[in-house]
């Protein structure tokens, strides 16, 4: 059988295909890297897992990291909290639950050099991506639910309310800002009573409380807080090393 020669058209056929390969070959060369480049870029956590202890401590502030501020660090206890103004059922619901708790927790106290400054509290937990804007969006959606309620502490119950809030500075992935609003100043409700007791007047403005989510990491500030203490915690969350690193 002779040997089939290709002919001219043949020729330009088998180029064309070869050009068509070779464009197809750089489009999923520059499109792979395309993709490696967003994933490399993701922020701390990146591949949605929950940071880990260790991962938090290598970036969280120490001695006199954050200007202005000594800062040590402490553990928390999970959903504990010395005031029982914060003991709402639907927002504890909202940030404590037994299917979504947190991998790890942190607790930073900020101390003032100067005096006369304020010192501040700053709480994070650990969660998953999908958990933690699962419980931003429950928090954000209690609050209302709030707006009157009874706390039981020391035997009595003591009555509060939440307002829902402008946060105090943007920053982080997602901010929820609430005031927690307590009887006036006088009112015998200040005293608690050893029965539930009925809404009545609230003092405004109350204390704020915000809460800022970076990516999977859900951080708490009890009182105004400066900007550049919430940018400085947001820069170092996301420079927390991930499982990948």
């Amino acid at each position: 059988m002779p040997e089939l020669v290709p002919g001219p058209y043949d020729r330009k056929l088998l180029m064309r295909r070869r050009f068509l390969l070779l464009i197809l070959a750089l489009i999923v060369l520059v499109g792979g890297g395309a993709v490696l480049a967003v994933v490399k870029r993701s922020p701390a956590g990146g591949s949605g897992e929950p940071v880990t202890m260790a991962q938090l401590m290598a970036v969280l502030p120490r001695g006199k990291d954050v200007p202005g501020y000594r800062a040590v660090f402490q553990r928390p206890e999970i959903g504990a909290d010395p005031s029982p103004s914060h003991y709402c059922g639907e927002v504890a619901s909202a940030l404590w639950s037994r299917d979504r708790m947190p991998l790890a927790s942190t607790l930073v106290v900020l101390t003032a050099t100067k005096a006369g400054q304020e010192q501040h509290y700053v709480t994070s937990h650990s969660y998953a991506r999908t958990d933690a804007q699962r419980i931003m969006q429950e928090l954000r959606a209690s609050i209302p639910a709030c707006a009157h309620y009874n706390s039981y502490f020391a035997d009595l119950y003591l009555r509060f309310g939440m307002r829902p809030a402008k946060p105090q500075f943007d920053v982080g992935d997602e901010v929820v800002s609430y005031r927690v609003l307590a009887p006036p100043a006088g009112h015998p409700d200040l005293g608690g009573s050893g029965i539930p007791l009925q809404p009545g007047p609230l003092q405004e403005p109350g204390a704020l409380v915000t809460f800022v989510r970076t990516d999977g990491v859900i951080t708490m500030y009890r009182g105004t807080v400066p900007k550049t203490i919430a940018d400085d915690f947001d820069a170092r969350l996301r420079r927390a090393p991930t499982a990948d690193d």
